[in-house]
C-alpha cells in the first residue's frame, strides 16, 4: 500500500516537471506583448557584464578593450 505522503525522489519528480513546465511555458507570449520592431528588440535585451578577472586582466584598464571587443 501507498503511503499518502510523497518521498523524497517523488517530490524531486515534481518539482522538476513543475519547472521544466514553467520554463517551456516561459518563451509562449502572445503577439501583443512581442516587441515589434528591431529597436523595441534592443530595448528589451538582457545587459550583460564581465568581471576584468574573467577577461584574464585583473585590474588593468586593457580589461575595457578586451570588453569592447567582446561586444560587452
Amino acid at each position: 500500500m501507498k503511503s499518502s505522503q510523497p518521498n523524497r525522489r517523488e517530490m524531486m519528480w515534481s518539482s522538476l516537471s513543475v519547472a521544466a513546465g514553467l520554463i517551456a511555458m516561459s518563451g509562449c507570449t502572445t503577439s501583443e506583448h512581442r516587441p515589434s520592431s528591431d529597436k523595441d528588440i534592443r530595448d528589451h535585451r538582457f545587459r550583460v557584464a564581465i568581471c576584468d578577472w574573467t577577461l584574464g586582466k585583473m585590474s588593468n584598464p586593457a580589461a575595457f578593450v578586451a570588453a569592447q571587443r567582446l561586444g560587452v
